[in-house]
């Protein structure tokens, strides 16, 4: 009986430590999900920036591409087609297609028939 009085004391006087304990653990949980949410939210500020640069990285290029679309279009077809001969294929897709379709069809006729071929499946497959 008396073994049993004495475990049952000692487990109230355990008790406020194990309070505290707990206590404890608690403030540092919360102040752990604090600092993962503000990780979060600075992850996620991030993400948005990085998402807006790069819309204006795609409509900074597109705008020189047009552009340089504009600068091939007023080659002759000979030369304007030896240019995209020896360019990447999407580069020369995509200056194709911010040309008029009549000088566009200029400089594709002067081309070989693969690379037109390559081109022209290309350009039906660009988004």
């Amino acid at each position: 009986m008396q073994g049993a009085q004495a475990n049952a004391n000692d487990d109230q006087k355990a008790l406020p430590m194990r309070e505290k304990e707990l206590k404890t653990m608690s403030e540092e949980v919360d102040k752990k999900l604090g600092e993962i949410n503000r990780k979060l939210e600075e992850l996620q500020a991030m993400q948005k920036n990085i998402k807006t640069l790069l819309a204006q990285k795609d409509a900074e290029e597109l705008k020189r591409i047009k552009e340089l679309g504009k600068i091939y279009e007023k080659m002759t077809p000979d030369k304007a087609a030896f240019a995209l001969a020896n360019m990447d294929e999407r580069l020369a897709t995509n200056l194709l297609a911010n040309m008029k379709p009549k000088s566009a069809a200029k400089i594709l006729n002067v081309l070989d028939r693969k690379k037109t071929s390559e081109l022209s499946t290309t350009f039906s497959t660009v988004k």
